[in-house]
């Protein structure tokens, strides 16, 4: 039996009420994964940058970008300790990460 993650879709509901209005925003995302919160995320913000330091994540999440977000998302194979930008963020997104 295949495991549906957030099936109810409170996560995005929750992160919305946290998180506020993503529009027009820099977002990073800590600890991306494969991207599963990271399409709804870029959807809603004005670019995003989603991080993670496992290899093999962030070259399925970029295998999979929907091709109307191919704009909008950066993936970075790396962790929070060693991730650097030069540009700020408005947002910071964490999301089962630790």
């Amino acid at each position: 039996m295949p495991v549906i993650l957030d099936p109810e879709g409170n996560e995005g509901r929750y992160l919305d009420k946290i998180a506020g209005s993503l529009a027009g925003k820099r977002v990073l995302e800590i600890g991306c994964g494969e991207g599963r919160l990271s399409w709804d995320l870029a959807r809603k913000a004005d670019y995003l940058v989603a991080i993670d330091p496992d290899a093999d994540d962030i070259a399925a999440a970029q295998a999979a970008i929907p091709l109307e977000l191919a704009g909008k998302i950066e993936f970075q194979t790396t962790s929070l300790e060693q991730f650097s930008s030069p540009y700020p963020f408005d947002t910071a997104v964490l999301s089962w990460s630790f």
